[in-house]
């Protein structure tokens, strides 16, 4: 097989086409723009910031050499916990640019029976959405180049730490793609809609 022909089977139309049931037809595949994932893990700076900010003080505190009778520092291992807080920020600020890297394993698409995420990544793995497991179609993070963001469902995950126990969000959808509206409507589509509901009960 030559070079010409690895290329297309590594597009995302022949990945997605390899996942398809009997019957079932692709509609749309796609990948997500690296950038829009990133986006997506911004917000893990601000704790990368303060870990990096409380690490730098802690090392910055640790007493060098020998310490000084009497001194309180002495027996605490600060250094130590410094250098972790430190290496679990750097961690952290390279949340976005992991995720960016980890996107160019990841294919979307629709079908005409499902929604399908394909992830390549690390070990082939999909997650396939029948029409009842669509729930609100919202387009978000509209940008100027005419890409978005398309969450289609969420789900509540919950972390228990001692006593208290948490709630987090899980958005799942298609982030990063282009022609946001196009594929809007082929998940419409997939879904049942009828062509003329108005958009709002949807978004």
């Amino acid at each position: 097989m030559d070079g010409t022909e690895d290329g297309a089977a590594d597009t995302p139309a022949a990945i997605a086409a390899q996942e398809l049931l009997p019957g079932e037809r692709l509609q749309w595949a796609a990948r997500p723009r690296p950038w829009a994932v990133a986006r997506r893990r911004l917000t893990v700076l601000f704790v990368a910031l303060v870990l990096l900010a409380v690490g730098g003080v802690a090392v910055d505190l640790a007493p060098g050499g020998a310490a000084m009778p009497g001194d309180p520092l002495a027996a605490l291992p600060i250094g130590s916990i410094g250098a972790v807080l430190v290496l679990l920020g750097a961690a952290f600020a390279s949340t976005p640019l992991v995720a960016a890297l980890l996107s160019r394993g990841t294919v979307y698409a629709v079908t005409t029976r499902r929604l399908l995420v394909i992830d390549r990544a690390f070990s082939h793995r999909v997650a396939a959405f029948a029409p009842e497991d669509v729930q609100a179609i919202i387009v978000t993070n509209e940008q100027a180049d005419g890409s978005a963001d398309i969450v289609f469902r969420q789900e509540i995950r919950h972390i228990r730490l001692r006593t208290a126990r948490f709630g987090v969000v899980d958005k799942i959808g298609f982030f990063g793609i282009a022609d946001a509206d196009r594929v809007r409507d082929l998940i419409r589509e997939m879904r049942g809609d009828v062509a003329d509901t108005p958009s709002f009960l949807f978004s």
